[in-house]
Formats: C-alpha cells, structure tokens, sequence
C-alpha cells in the first residue's frame, strides 16, 4: 500500500475541521433563531399588555373638552391651546403653555 499512517491522520484531521466548521455554523442559526423567537414573543407581549389597558381617567377638573362635530372628517385639524406637559404628576412642566395647530393634509415630524 502506498498510503502512510500520515495520509490517513491529515484526512481525519481535514474531516474534523469541517466538521467542527458546519457545527459552529449550526450553533450560529440556532442562537439567531432564538433571539428571533425572543423578539416575536416580546411582541406579542406587547400586544397583549396593550389589549388590558383600561380607559383614560378623566381630565382635571375645569378643563374643557370639544366634542368633534360630524363635519371634522372633511377638514381636519388639530389646534393646541397653552398645553403643559410633564412626565410625572409631581414634575415641573417640561412644555409650558405650548399653542399650535396642525392643518389638513400636513405632515408632523420632529426636527
């Protein structure tokens, strides 16, 4: 026979390394696949955390609300009067006396 005891020790070795190259690959799908599993269920967390959420209380005291007419649909818009927002019902206002108005057809983007 011509093979050596070498020959057959560097073929295993080439066997094992890709071997151990498509494990490693396998390792890498799995984990992808369970973070992506993980995100999924996150969302349908959130869905579901969402789904229980009970009405908005009321507003202060003294604060007047508009009951939108039947005609709002054909000209929409959104008119904010001195507004005050805070993060926290014991912060101070982070915007104070805020007024402005969004008009039909406008797009609102932060910037």
């Amino acid at each position: 026979m011509w093979w050596t005891a070498l020959d057959i020790i560097s073929g295993n070795v080439g066997l094992a390394i890709t071997q151990v190259l498509n494990l490693i690959g396998m390792c890498n799908w799995g984990i992808r696949q369970t973070a992506e599993l993980e995100n999924q269920m996150t969302s349908v967390e959130r869905v579901f955390e969402y789904a229980k959420l009970g009405p908005e209380t009321d507003l202060a005291p003294g604060v007047q609300t508009i009951v939108r007419s039947e005609a709002w649909p054909e000209n929409p818009s959104i008119t904010f009067r001195e507004v005050y927002l805070r993060y926290s019902p014991t912060s101070e206002p982070v915007l104070n006396r805020l007024s402005f108005t969004i008009k039909a057809k406008v797009s609102v983007t932060p910037g």
